[in-house]
């Protein structure tokens, strides 16, 4: 039977080893807005499992996990009902009032993270991720 995970749910499936194929993912943007706070524990899941005794597999389903909800706060929403000489599109970063220059930032830093860890460099995905962290926290 298939099940239906929000974000933090699938990511806790996935960290107790539920198989792939047992889990169906769903989003909806309209139903949880992510704050700042939900990406930093996201980034600081995916440092847990990137410390020496971790287990490299789950953090690699973190961070994708953690790369997937950027783009979906990136994605383009179009405005039904647009004011004249106004924007056609949205991103669920901006309806989050998630700063979108930031938000870019960190995905291209996470995709470097996740390239990382696939390739076995931890070390580096640690460095990687601890600075995206701090500079997704500074300002």
């Amino acid at each position: 039977m298939l099940s239906s995970y929000s974000g933090s749910e699938l990511a806790r499936s996935l960290a107790n080893g539920l198989p792939d194929c047992a889990v169906t993912v769903t989003a909806n943007i309209n139903e949880k807005m992510t704050s700042a706070q939900d990406i930093v524990g996201s980034i600081d899941d995916v440092l847990e499992h990137l410390k020496p005794n971790g287990q490299g597999r789950q953090a690699l389903e973190y961070a994708n996990l953690l790369l997937t909800n950027l783009m979906s706060l990136l994605r383009p929403i179009r405005i039904k009902e647009q004011e004249p000489g106004g924007p056609r599109t949205y991103t669920g970063a901006e309806r989050g009032g998630l700063p979108l220059e930031k938000v870019r930032l960190l995905k291209a830093s996470v995709f470097r993270g996740v390239k990382e860890i696939e390739s076995g460099d931890q070390l580096a995905a640690h460095q990687t991720f601890t600075t995206a962290r701090d500079t997704w926290q500074g300002d």
